[in-house]
């Protein structure tokens, strides 16, 4: 799919997959652009967290992911999830850590 001229946009990959009975195929750009989709609400669904007042970076993390990325994961990488997430920065350091990163 890295031809320019064949595939001027993202929906032109994605018809193509359609059309050729691969949009469904491990790995393909379709599969790619839905995990993009998806781990984008698992961002927007976070930080809403954060804006709506929740203190705890883990709880954030945690209820944006079962709200988003959960229903897709086995029980493997919710146990990776669930042990990564208790990993993380208080939420003060995070907001000054992005603070002083868009100065």
């Amino acid at each position: 799919m890295s031809d320019p001229e064949s595939f001027p946009t993202l929906q032109s990959i994605v018809l193509h997959e359609v059309q050729t009975n691969v949009s469904q195929v491990r790995n393909s750009a379709t599969e790619a652009l839905l995990w993009l989709r998806r781990g984008l609400k698992f961002l927007k669904e976070f930080l809403s967290e954060i804006n709506g007042g929740e203190k705890g970076i883990q709880t954030a993390l945690n209820n944006a992911y079962g709200k988003t990325l959960r229903q897709y994961h086995g029980w493997v990488v919710r146990g990776v999830f669930a042990v990564s997430s208790s990993y993380t920065q208080r939420s003060y350091t995070l907001c000054k850590s992005i603070k002083k990163s868009s100065i």
